[in-house]
């Protein structure tokens, strides 16, 4: 078998944990299921409230789900066009400062 890819976690600022856990992010995306198993385990105790979270399509939201997050939106196209469209038409365009 010739790997195509690998998926390898990344070491986290420390700084954007902390802020993750005080809460201070509006929303958290996740484009596949290895970045919300790796989310859960460098994000831990999770704040509450929990961002929303948006998801880029079924198989991502039911690991979500199995770990413990509430799926705010998902994805109808399964792509990251998809996941700016759904992202878009919840939060609306930023606006041009």
């Amino acid at each position: 078998m010739l790997p195509v890819y690998r998926t390898q976690p990344a070491t986290p600022d420390a700084a954007v944990v902390s802020r993750v856990r005080e809460g201070r992010f509006d929303t958290v995306t996740f484009t596949s299921s290895s970045t919300v198993d790796n989310f859960c385990a460098q994000v831990d105790p999770r704040p509450d409230p929990f961002p929303l979270v948006v998801s880029i399509g079924p198989v991502t939201s039911a690991t979500a789900g199995q770990r413990g997050l509430r799926v705010d939106a998902e994805a109808e196209q399964h792509t990251i066009d998809g996941l700016v469209t759904t992202l878009l038409s919840r939060f609306g365009a930023p606006s041009a400062s």
